[in-house]
């Protein structure tokens, strides 16, 4: 698969990407300036698009995880995943009742699929849950992450990976 990092908050920057030859955008809400507002306006600007959009999120938590997938994105990347336990968070939090702790609040995204009841069937096989590998420890733990149901994959952080 072939990416694109986005970094910048500009519609007219976002509506050029909706060309471009890649299989997905990677938004960077870790280290770059985008929040929920600029998030929003850049899933609006590239939408018609073909292109999936994952989020690096600034922190493993079940409300920023579930604000992502209720905005439309198709998968978040998840950084600073240590332990087993931290990967069965990050997926518990993609994922709706029985299979996870997400809250229902998807009024944006499910008019993507048709109605609300179109979403909720696909909702838990179509969100794509990535760890992001950045540690010693995580290196480590590598086996017991990968082996998480419902995990679509991980990232090596190399930066942060070489300081641990």
């Amino acid at each position: 698969m072939v990416g694109c990092a986005h970094m910048i908050r500009d519609e007219a920057v976002t509506e050029a990407l909706r060309g471009v030859a890649a299989d997905f955008l990677l938004v960077d809400m870790q280290h770059a300036a985008f929040g929920l507002e600029s998030l929003q306006r850049t899933l609006i600007a590239l939408h018609p698009s073909e292109l999936a959009v994952l989020v690096r999120i600034p922190s493993n938590d079940h409300v920023t995880i579930g604000q992502m997938f209720d905005l439309g994105v198709t998968g978040v990347i998840v950084p600073m995943v240590n332990t087993r336990e931290d990967a069965l968070a990050a997926v518990a939090a993609a994922k709706y009742p029985p299979d996870g702790i997400r809250s229902w609040g998807p009024r944006r995204v499910a008019t993507f699929h048709g109605d609300a009841a179109s979403y909720a069937l696909s909702a838990n096989d179509s969100t794509l849950i990535i760890a992001q590998v950045e540690t010693q420890e995580a290196v480590d733990n590598l086996d017991d992450i990968i082996s998480v149901p419902g995990l679509s994959g991980i990232m090596v952080g190399p930066a942060d990976l070489a300081i641990s």
